[in-house]
């Protein structure tokens, strides 16, 4: 399908192609909100044509329409709820951009940065440049209508799931995004004016307008490959991981049953945990009961049991072989933290998914909702990496957006939140919990809640499993660092031809030799020591030039006393590039 440009013209006619392109397929019975800030109002057109008329009208005003149709007039002062909407054009979105209207810090800066969130593999219907953003429209091939309750719920989902996939995109890029998912939802119409500011009010424009067309089957599926949860399952999930980091004592209870009919679909789904429950698993090193209790620990975190879970589950079963009782929680706490270790230390993606797909099991009632999360491996990617932000997000009860990584021999760390970024020198830092609750206490205001040691080892490797690299440049690496020192040093000191007949204060300078740059380390820890104020240690710059490749030798000479010169690397200090340093182009040849 073409993609076309913005079309030119009037207002009326920005506002004839964005409300003819929204409304196509319209049933004549049902209702189109236009709504003004001005007097708050709203109209109600069963006919395109006489919205397009009155939108037109009042240009000059903040104009919004409807992201859904109505089977009813609500009047002047009522907009109709999201529990009444009868259909929706399609999916939608609405991002800020920094600006005197939207002041966060965490938005993006220019229009550029806003489409960047747009996925770039489902383009756009419309694009509509607001004054202070843009608003996206993915339209349907016509109306999606609902003949029931059931049918609004769904649309509700997947337009949640719609927004959710936007804010993800925005937080892999550390800006946040105001998930707007009610069906009930009105965003501007092009043609007309932003008067946020009403002594510089900005006009609403079509930005980019396409012939593509998405059903919603097609959103649907594209949102399943991304999987993108529904609402309830990311309150669910949420809520696991909140309580998942608190301490609650864990309960001994010797008298504990196990359900038996989650015992028997267990054991049907996945013939290792049979085994484990029935003391058969020959493949087992340890075959001691404590080898039994890891293996049924192994199991519990693979399916997302919560502690007390896998706790009863030990428990049952050494009563049921007559083994004797372990009675403290220690215990149980140890088993465990080494069972989530493993699961997360698997490398292959299918494995760190544990029973709970591998073995198709599903998701178990647990007396908390959905089973536990299952602690993940590292994640591959970077939505994968945004995804296990939610889980910390949820642990720490602080919204964060992403974690970055900036690479280098010692590298910093850095937490994105709605609020701002918290910086980390180290990572001694970055997985201190003293570290990390004062940042963000002094970011948000906010006190985290306390974690056991335990807990807080499997959050802090969860944040770095977490952190999404960027380069440091050549600065954080040793070896760049070091290049980068010893360029400025040759660019900036004149040269000698030899070292034969120079003065003292000349006799250390660098020169060729062999068509190698040779210089001592003495004059290089002069220089940088006066150029950058610091006392640089002889050894920190022997270290410098050892990581940049360079090799020592003695210098001899009958008129001159023996000299360690380092001899730089050819492929990364050239003698042609300083030869207005050097007097003459001399070299000296052993």
């Amino acid at each position: 399908m073409k993609q076309g440009d913005r079309p030119s013209g009037t207002n009326e006619s920005e506002i004839l192609v964005f409300l003819s392109a929204l409304c196509s397929g319209k049933p004549n019975d049902l209702y189109l909100l236009i709504w003004t800030v001005r007097k708050k109002s709203s109209r109600w057109f069963q006919d395109v044509g006489g919205a397009i008329q009155f939108v037109a009208s009042i240009a000059t005003q903040d104009v919004y329409v409807g992201v859904g149709f109505s089977l009813q007039d609500f009047g002047p002062t009522k907009r109709c709820v999201a529990d009444e909407i009868a259909g929706i054009h399609g999916m939608w979105a609405d991002i800020d951009i920094k600006s005197e209207a939207h002041q966060k810090k965490t938005l993006p800066s220019t229009i550029e940065q806003a489409l960047s969130i747009l996925p770039p593999e489902f383009a756009p219907t419309l694009v509509i440049r607001t004054g202070n953003g843009i608003q996206a429209w993915w339209l349907f091939p016509e109306p999606w209508l609902f003949e029931g309750e059931d049918q609004r719920l769904a649309a509700a989902k997947v337009a949640y799931r719609w927004q959710s996939m936007l804010r993800d995109r925005a937080s892999q890029r550390g800006w946040t995004y105001d998930r707007l998912a009610d069906l009930s939802r009105v965003l501007r119409v092009p043609g007309t004016r932003n008067c946020k500011d009403p002594s510089n009010p900005k006009p609403v424009v079509i930005h980019s307008q396409s012939e593509f067309r998405y059903s919603p089957s097609e959103v649907i599926k594209y949102l399943d490959q991304l999987g993108v949860s529904d609402q309830d399952t990311e309150d669910k999930r949420e809520k696991d991981w909140s309580q998942r980091f608190r301490h609650s004592p864990l309960k001994i209870d010797l008298a504990v049953r196990v359900d038996e009919d989650r015992l028997k679909r267990w054991s049907e789904a996945d013939l290792r945990f049979k085994a484990t429950w029935f003391r058969q698993r020959y493949d087992l090193t340890d075959h001691s009961q404590s080898g039994y209790d890891m293996a049924l620990a192994d199991f519990g975190v693979g399916v997302g049991l919560p502690d007390q879970d896998i706790v009863d589950l030990i428990v049952c079963h050494r009563m049921m072989h007559r083994q004797p009782p372990r009675t403290k929680a220690n215990y149980y706490e140890l088993t465990i933290s080494k069972a989530r270790a493993a699961v997360r230390s698997q490398s292959d993606p299918n494995l760190r998914q544990g029973f709970t797909e591998e073995r198709g099991l599903g998701s178990e009632k647990t007396g908390r909702g959905n089973a536990e999360p299952p602690g993940p491996g590292p994640p591959g990617t970077e939505l994968e990496k945004i995804h296990l932000c939610k889980d910390i997000s949820a642990a720490l009860g602080v919204e964060i957006l992403r974690i970055v990584k900036v690479s280098g021999d010692n590298p910093f760390y850095r937490m994105e939140l709605a609020a701002g970024s918290i910086s980390f020198p180290t990572v001694d830092k970055f997985i201190n919990r003293s570290a990390v609750r004062n940042g963000i206490a002094g970011r948000v205001n906010r006190l985290i809640p306390d974690f056991k040691p335990a807990a807080w080892r499997n959050l802090a490797q969860m944040m770095l499993d977490a952190c999404i690299v960027e380069d440091g440049g050549e600065e954080l690496e040793s070896q760049g660092a070091a290049r980068l020192c010893i360029l400025q040093y040759l660019g900036e000191t004149a040269f000698i031809p030899g070292i034969a007949g120079q003065l003292p204060q000349d006799l250390r300078k660098p020169m060729v030799r062999d068509d190698q740059i040779a210089i001592c380390a003495s004059d290089l820890q002069l220089y940088l020591n006066k150029a950058r104020s610091q006392a640089i240690s002889m050894p920190a710059v022997v270290a410098m030039l050892s990581a940049v490749g360079a090799k020592v030798e003695r210098v001899r000479g009958k008129n001159f006393r023996e000299q360690s010169r380092w001899m730089l690397p050819l492929d990364q200090f050239e003698p042609d590039d300083y030869a207005s340093n050097i007097p003459g182009g001399s070299t000296e040849h052993a």
